[in-house]
Protein backbone atom coordinates (compact mmCIF):
# COMPACT_ATOMS: atom_id res chain seq x y z
CA UNK A 1 0.00 0.00 0.00
CA UNK A 2 2.54 2.59 0.80
CA UNK A 3 4.82 1.87 -2.38
CA UNK A 4 1.58 2.45 -4.16
CA UNK A 5 0.07 5.02 -3.01
CA UNK A 6 3.73 6.61 -2.65
CA UNK A 7 2.94 9.92 -0.26
CA UNK A 8 5.92 11.21 -0.45
CA UNK A 9 6.63 10.56 -4.27
CA UNK A 10 9.81 8.77 -3.99
CA UNK A 11 9.24 5.66 -6.24
CA UNK A 12 6.84 6.90 -8.87
CA UNK A 13 8.70 9.28 -10.93
CA UNK A 14 6.00 12.48 -12.42
CA UNK A 15 5.37 12.71 -15.46
CA UNK A 16 6.07 16.34 -17.54
CA UNK A 17 3.21 18.17 -16.68
CA UNK A 18 1.57 16.05 -13.77
CA UNK A 19 0.67 18.14 -10.39
CA UNK A 20 2.25 16.38 -7.80
CA UNK A 21 -0.23 17.19 -4.84
CA UNK A 22 0.09 17.29 -0.72
CA UNK A 23 3.66 16.82 -0.94
CA UNK A 24 3.75 20.40 1.41
CA UNK A 25 5.56 18.87 4.43
CA UNK A 26 7.52 16.17 2.58
CA UNK A 27 9.23 18.57 -0.03
CA UNK A 28 12.96 17.91 2.28
CA UNK A 29 11.65 14.21 1.25
CA UNK A 30 10.54 14.28 -2.59
CA UNK A 31 12.92 16.79 -3.74
CA UNK A 32 16.04 15.25 -3.91
CA UNK A 33 14.40 12.46 -5.52
CA UNK A 34 12.76 15.03 -7.92
CA UNK A 35 16.41 16.52 -8.76
CA UNK A 36 17.79 12.64 -9.59
CA UNK A 37 15.05 12.21 -12.21
CA UNK A 38 15.77 15.48 -13.47
CA UNK A 39 19.48 15.86 -13.60
CA UNK A 40 19.83 19.81 -14.19
CA UNK A 41 22.20 21.52 -16.18
CA UNK A 42 19.97 24.56 -14.91
CA UNK A 43 19.53 25.15 -10.94
CA UNK A 44 17.04 27.37 -9.09
CA UNK A 45 18.07 27.53 -5.32
CA UNK A 46 17.36 29.27 -2.25
CA UNK A 47 13.63 29.53 -0.14
CA UNK A 48 10.34 29.49 -0.50
CA UNK A 49 10.94 32.86 -2.14
CA UNK A 50 12.87 31.62 -5.22
CA UNK A 51 10.54 28.71 -4.74
CA UNK A 52 7.36 30.30 -5.80
CA UNK A 53 9.10 32.92 -7.80
CA UNK A 54 12.01 31.10 -10.29
CA UNK A 55 9.83 29.10 -13.31
CA UNK A 56 12.54 26.52 -14.54
CA UNK A 57 10.68 26.80 -17.77
CA UNK A 58 10.67 30.61 -18.09
CA UNK A 59 15.04 29.79 -16.99
CA UNK A 60 14.99 27.29 -19.91
CA UNK A 61 13.52 29.45 -22.29
CA UNK A 62 16.13 32.53 -21.63
CA UNK A 63 19.08 30.43 -21.29
CA UNK A 64 18.07 27.97 -24.18
CA UNK A 65 19.65 24.91 -22.18
CA UNK A 66 17.98 23.04 -19.63
CA UNK A 67 16.63 20.69 -17.84
CA UNK A 68 16.00 23.31 -15.23
CA UNK A 69 15.36 22.72 -11.65
CA UNK A 70 13.57 24.50 -8.69
CA UNK A 71 15.51 23.07 -5.99
CA UNK A 72 14.36 25.69 -3.35
CA UNK A 73 12.89 24.65 0.20
CA UNK A 74 10.26 26.52 2.07
CA UNK A 75 12.15 27.92 5.48
CA UNK A 76 15.80 27.17 4.98
CA UNK A 77 18.96 27.86 6.48
CA UNK A 78 21.84 28.03 4.71
CA UNK A 79 23.10 24.54 5.49
CA UNK A 80 20.49 23.38 3.84
CA UNK A 81 20.49 25.69 0.77
CA UNK A 82 23.72 24.54 0.44
CA UNK A 83 23.11 21.02 0.69
CA UNK A 84 20.52 20.95 -2.25
CA UNK A 85 23.12 22.59 -4.21
CA UNK A 86 26.22 19.46 -3.61
CA UNK A 87 23.05 17.32 -4.18
CA UNK A 88 22.08 18.38 -7.78
CA UNK A 89 25.73 19.09 -8.72
CA UNK A 90 26.12 14.71 -7.61
CA UNK A 91 23.02 14.28 -9.94
CA UNK A 92 23.30 16.42 -13.02
CA UNK A 93 25.61 18.41 -14.62
CA UNK A 94 24.74 22.43 -13.52
CA UNK A 95 26.26 24.51 -15.75
CA UNK A 96 24.14 27.63 -14.24
CA UNK A 97 23.26 28.11 -10.99
CA UNK A 98 20.68 30.97 -9.56
CA UNK A 99 20.32 31.13 -5.72
CA UNK A 100 18.34 33.70 -3.73
CA UNK A 101 19.38 34.43 -0.24
CA UNK A 102 17.65 35.63 2.41
CA UNK A 103 18.93 36.98 5.55
CA UNK A 104 17.03 35.01 7.85
CA UNK A 105 18.95 32.00 6.10
CA UNK A 106 22.15 33.06 8.47
CA UNK A 107 20.32 33.22 11.82
CA UNK A 108 22.15 31.28 13.75
CA UNK A 109 19.22 29.57 15.83
CA UNK A 110 17.79 28.32 12.51
CA UNK A 111 18.22 24.85 12.25
CA UNK A 112 18.06 22.10 9.45
CA UNK A 113 14.38 21.16 9.70
CA UNK A 114 13.45 17.89 10.94
CA UNK A 115 12.28 16.39 8.02
CA UNK A 116 16.04 17.26 6.15
CA UNK A 117 18.41 14.39 6.27
CA UNK A 118 22.13 14.48 4.53
CA UNK A 119 22.00 10.24 4.36
CA UNK A 120 19.45 11.05 0.93
CA UNK A 121 21.30 13.48 -0.81
CA UNK A 122 23.84 11.97 -3.69
CA UNK A 123 26.66 13.62 -1.89
CA UNK A 124 28.19 13.68 2.03
CA UNK A 125 28.83 17.08 3.47
CA UNK A 126 32.78 15.89 3.23
CA UNK A 127 32.03 15.33 -0.83
CA UNK A 128 32.16 11.90 -0.99
CA UNK A 129 29.95 9.74 -2.98
CA UNK A 130 26.64 8.80 -1.48
CA UNK A 131 26.22 5.36 -3.18
CA UNK A 132 23.17 4.49 -0.72
CA UNK A 133 21.16 7.55 -0.75
CA UNK A 134 18.80 6.39 -2.76
CA UNK A 135 18.11 3.15 -0.22
CA UNK A 136 18.10 5.48 2.79
CA UNK A 137 14.61 6.90 3.27
CA UNK A 138 13.15 2.58 2.60
CA UNK A 139 12.36 2.15 6.16
CA UNK A 140 10.55 5.40 6.16
CA UNK A 141 8.91 5.36 3.00
CA UNK A 142 7.27 1.55 3.35
CA UNK A 143 7.22 0.63 7.75
CA UNK A 144 6.98 3.82 9.63
CA UNK A 145 4.01 5.05 11.44
CA UNK A 146 4.38 8.06 9.84
CA UNK A 147 3.94 6.98 6.45
CA UNK A 148 0.86 5.30 7.09
CA UNK A 149 -0.67 8.45 8.87
CA UNK A 150 0.77 10.34 5.01
CA UNK A 151 -0.95 7.39 3.21
CA UNK A 152 -4.17 8.05 4.64
CA UNK A 153 -4.05 11.54 4.20
CA UNK A 154 -2.47 11.42 0.45
CA UNK A 155 -6.19 9.08 -0.20
CA UNK A 156 -8.34 11.70 1.46
CA UNK A 157 -6.75 14.55 -0.38
CA UNK A 158 -4.85 13.65 -3.45
CA UNK A 159 -6.84 14.21 -6.66
CA UNK A 160 -9.31 16.89 -5.33
CA UNK A 161 -7.99 19.52 -7.29
CA UNK A 162 -8.46 21.94 -4.23
CA UNK A 163 -7.26 25.60 -5.56
CA UNK A 164 -6.29 26.35 -1.92
CA UNK A 165 -3.50 23.92 -2.14
CA UNK A 166 -0.23 24.42 -3.19
CA UNK A 167 0.68 22.00 -5.87
CA UNK A 168 4.10 21.11 -7.49
CA UNK A 169 5.65 19.86 -10.45
CA UNK A 170 8.54 17.45 -11.70
CA UNK A 171 10.79 20.22 -12.31
CA UNK A 172 10.03 21.54 -8.97
CA UNK A 173 7.78 24.17 -9.92
CA UNK A 174 5.60 25.60 -6.88
CA UNK A 175 2.01 26.53 -8.08
CA UNK A 176 1.49 29.23 -4.88
CA UNK A 177 -2.64 28.15 -4.76
CA UNK A 178 -2.85 28.63 -0.76
CA UNK A 179 -1.27 32.34 -1.20
CA UNK A 180 -3.27 33.05 -4.41
CA UNK A 181 -6.20 32.31 -1.62
CA UNK A 182 -4.92 34.16 0.67
CA UNK A 183 -4.05 37.12 -1.27
CA UNK A 184 -7.98 37.03 -3.63
CA UNK A 185 -9.22 39.84 -1.28
CA UNK A 186 -7.52 42.59 0.41
CA UNK A 187 -8.39 41.41 3.78
CA UNK A 188 -6.89 38.70 3.14
CA UNK A 189 -3.85 40.46 1.72
CA UNK A 190 -3.49 42.63 4.61
CA UNK A 191 -3.71 39.83 7.36
CA UNK A 192 -1.56 38.11 5.51
CA UNK A 193 0.83 40.64 5.74
CA UNK A 194 0.65 41.42 9.16
CA UNK A 195 0.79 38.10 10.38
CA UNK A 196 4.13 37.55 8.25
CA UNK A 197 5.70 40.39 10.15
CA UNK A 198 4.47 39.35 13.37
CA UNK A 199 6.12 35.93 12.94
CA UNK A 200 9.39 37.29 11.44
CA UNK A 201 9.67 39.79 14.79
CA UNK A 202 8.77 37.26 17.23
CA UNK A 203 10.42 34.01 16.16
CA UNK A 204 14.00 33.70 17.73
CA UNK A 205 14.51 31.58 14.39
CA UNK A 206 14.24 34.68 12.58
CA UNK A 207 14.75 38.23 13.41
CA UNK A 208 13.68 38.31 17.32
CA UNK A 209 17.45 38.26 18.70
CA UNK A 210 19.16 37.62 15.57
CA UNK A 211 22.86 36.44 15.79
CA UNK A 212 24.50 36.10 12.76
CA UNK A 213 25.70 32.25 11.95
CA UNK A 214 29.06 32.68 11.98
CA UNK A 215 29.58 29.51 9.77
CA UNK A 216 26.82 30.80 7.29
CA UNK A 217 29.23 31.99 5.17
CA UNK A 218 31.69 29.10 5.45
CA UNK A 219 28.70 27.51 3.48
CA UNK A 220 28.43 30.30 0.46
CA UNK A 221 31.95 30.32 0.07
CA UNK A 222 31.76 26.77 -0.57
CA UNK A 223 29.23 26.75 -2.82
CA UNK A 224 30.91 29.23 -5.17
CA UNK A 225 33.95 26.59 -4.58
CA UNK A 226 32.47 24.17 -6.33
CA UNK A 227 30.68 26.32 -8.89
CA UNK A 228 34.20 27.37 -9.98
CA UNK A 229 35.89 23.96 -9.96
CA UNK A 230 33.02 23.19 -11.83
CA UNK A 231 32.81 25.89 -14.44
CA UNK A 232 29.99 27.24 -13.85
CA UNK A 233 27.89 30.24 -14.04
CA UNK A 234 26.15 31.63 -10.85
CA UNK A 235 23.60 34.78 -10.45
CA UNK A 236 23.29 34.95 -6.69
CA UNK A 237 20.68 37.91 -5.61
CA UNK A 238 19.20 38.93 -2.28
CA UNK A 239 15.26 37.90 -2.51
CA UNK A 240 12.35 40.83 -2.91
CA UNK A 241 10.68 41.67 0.36
CA UNK A 242 8.15 44.52 1.15
CA UNK A 243 9.04 47.91 2.26
CA UNK A 244 6.96 46.94 5.24
CA UNK A 245 9.51 43.71 5.53
CA UNK A 246 12.16 46.49 5.82
CA UNK A 247 10.62 48.20 8.28
CA UNK A 248 10.88 44.65 9.98
CA UNK A 249 14.39 44.53 10.22
CA UNK A 250 14.70 47.85 10.70
CA UNK A 251 12.42 47.65 13.89
CA UNK A 252 14.39 44.45 15.19
CA UNK A 253 17.56 46.95 15.39
CA UNK A 254 19.23 44.57 12.84
CA UNK A 255 19.69 46.98 9.35
CA UNK A 256 23.45 47.27 10.12
CA UNK A 257 24.00 43.55 10.32
CA UNK A 258 21.57 43.53 7.36
CA UNK A 259 23.81 45.42 5.48
CA UNK A 260 27.46 44.03 6.95
CA UNK A 261 25.53 40.75 5.89
CA UNK A 262 25.47 41.79 1.94
CA UNK A 263 29.15 42.80 2.31
CA UNK A 264 30.16 39.76 3.40
CA UNK A 265 28.30 37.60 0.55
CA UNK A 266 29.60 40.89 -2.41
CA UNK A 267 32.96 40.29 -0.92
CA UNK A 268 33.18 36.92 -1.01
CA UNK A 269 30.88 36.38 -4.45
CA UNK A 270 33.85 39.22 -5.97
CA UNK A 271 36.67 37.12 -4.92
CA UNK A 272 35.13 33.97 -6.69
CA UNK A 273 34.62 36.54 -9.78
CA UNK A 274 38.18 37.73 -9.97
CA UNK A 275 39.29 34.20 -9.98
CA UNK A 276 37.59 34.03 -13.21
CA UNK A 277 34.14 32.42 -12.28
CA UNK A 278 31.25 33.79 -14.27
CA UNK A 279 29.73 35.21 -11.13
CA UNK A 280 27.02 38.21 -10.77
CA UNK A 281 25.26 39.64 -7.40
CA UNK A 282 22.12 41.47 -7.99
CA UNK A 283 20.14 43.28 -5.08
CA UNK A 284 15.98 43.31 -4.76
CA UNK A 285 16.07 43.34 -1.06
CA UNK A 286 15.60 47.17 -1.58
CA UNK A 287 13.37 49.81 -1.89
CA UNK A 288 12.63 50.03 -5.40
CA UNK A 289 9.45 50.58 -7.37
CA UNK A 290 8.58 46.97 -7.21
CA UNK A 291 8.65 46.86 -3.14
CA UNK A 292 7.31 50.02 -2.37
CA UNK A 293 3.77 48.51 -1.33
CA UNK A 294 1.24 50.70 0.17
CA UNK A 295 -1.66 48.27 1.79
CA UNK A 296 -4.76 48.53 -0.25
CA UNK A 297 -7.71 49.89 1.65
CA UNK A 298 -10.13 46.94 2.98
CA UNK A 299 -12.68 45.51 1.35
CA UNK A 300 -11.88 46.57 -2.08
CA UNK A 301 -10.98 44.53 -5.21
CA UNK A 302 -9.20 41.21 -5.02
CA UNK A 303 -5.35 42.02 -4.71
CA UNK A 304 -3.41 42.43 -7.55
CA UNK A 305 0.01 43.47 -6.15
CA UNK A 306 3.76 42.53 -6.63
CA UNK A 307 3.63 40.42 -3.50
CA UNK A 308 1.74 37.92 -1.47
CA UNK A 309 2.14 38.69 1.62
CA UNK A 310 5.64 40.51 3.27
CA UNK A 311 8.13 38.64 1.15
CA UNK A 312 6.71 36.42 -1.21
CA UNK A 313 6.63 37.90 -4.80
CA UNK A 314 4.48 36.27 -7.35
CA UNK A 315 5.95 34.25 -10.64
CA UNK A 316 5.47 37.07 -13.30
CA UNK A 317 8.07 39.23 -11.19
CA UNK A 318 10.28 36.38 -10.89
CA UNK A 319 10.26 36.20 -14.51
CA UNK A 320 11.21 39.75 -14.43
CA UNK A 321 13.91 39.20 -12.22
CA UNK A 322 15.18 36.29 -14.37
CA UNK A 323 15.33 38.22 -17.23
CA UNK A 324 17.24 40.87 -15.52
CA UNK A 325 19.28 38.93 -14.51
CA UNK A 326 20.42 36.80 -16.91
CA UNK A 327 20.81 39.74 -18.98
CA UNK A 328 17.90 38.38 -21.58
CA UNK A 329 18.77 41.65 -23.83
CA UNK A 330 15.12 43.28 -24.40
CA UNK A 331 12.89 39.80 -22.76
CA UNK A 332 11.30 42.30 -20.31
CA UNK A 333 11.19 45.30 -18.16
CA UNK A 334 13.44 45.93 -14.80
CA UNK A 335 12.47 44.35 -12.12
CA UNK A 336 13.66 46.78 -9.34
CA UNK A 337 17.14 45.20 -8.88
CA UNK A 338 20.84 46.54 -9.07
CA UNK A 339 23.78 44.61 -9.72
CA UNK A 340 26.40 45.13 -7.15
CA UNK A 341 29.32 46.13 -7.82
CA UNK A 342 33.00 47.08 -6.58
CA UNK A 343 32.52 50.56 -8.03
CA UNK A 344 28.97 50.76 -6.41
CA UNK A 345 28.69 48.94 -3.60
CA UNK A 346 29.26 51.48 -1.06
CA UNK A 347 27.66 54.22 -2.46
CA UNK A 348 24.51 51.94 -3.48
CA UNK A 349 24.47 50.87 0.57
CA UNK A 350 24.19 53.81 1.37
CA UNK A 351 21.64 55.25 -0.93
CA UNK A 352 19.31 52.30 -0.54
CA UNK A 353 18.82 53.37 3.45
CA UNK A 354 18.85 56.96 2.93
CA UNK A 355 15.84 56.29 0.40
CA UNK A 356 14.50 53.79 3.15
CA UNK A 357 14.08 56.28 5.39
CA UNK A 358 12.71 59.02 3.46
CA UNK A 359 10.08 56.73 2.18
CA UNK A 360 8.94 55.10 6.13
CA UNK A 361 9.25 58.71 7.14
CA UNK A 362 6.55 59.68 4.64
CA UNK A 363 4.18 56.96 4.68
CA UNK A 364 2.47 56.81 8.36
CA UNK A 365 -0.28 54.58 7.05
CA UNK A 366 2.97 51.97 6.88
CA UNK A 367 4.45 52.75 9.91
CA UNK A 368 1.29 52.64 11.98
CA UNK A 369 0.57 48.49 10.13
CA UNK A 370 3.86 47.44 11.42
CA UNK A 371 3.55 48.83 14.69
CA UNK A 372 -0.19 47.60 14.75
CA UNK A 373 1.59 43.94 13.58
CA UNK A 374 4.64 44.15 16.00
CA UNK A 375 4.00 41.66 19.45
CA UNK A 376 3.95 44.70 21.79
CA UNK A 377 0.82 45.63 20.17
CA UNK A 378 -0.93 42.50 21.52
CA UNK A 379 0.47 43.14 25.35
Amino acid sequence: MSWAVDPYRIFHTAVEGEPIEGIGPFTRITKPYMARNIAPRVLLAGSSRAEYALVPAEAERLLGEGPAFNAALSGPNIYEVRRMIDHANGVGNVRTLVLGLDFYMFNAQLAPQDAFSDTRLAVTPQGARNHLGRLSDLPLALLSIDTLEAVRKALKYRGRGDPCQDIWYRDGTRLPGLLECEAATNRGFRDSTASTLKFYLTSKTLYKDYRLNPGGLAHIQHVLEEAAARGQRVVLYFSPVQALHLGAIDKAGLWPLFEAWKKEIFHLAEETREEGTDIALWDYARLSPLTAVTLPPENEEPWQGAFYDSHHVRPEIGKRMMAEMLEAGEEGPEAGGVRLTVSNLDKELARQRAAFLAWWQAHEEARAFLDAASPEAAQ
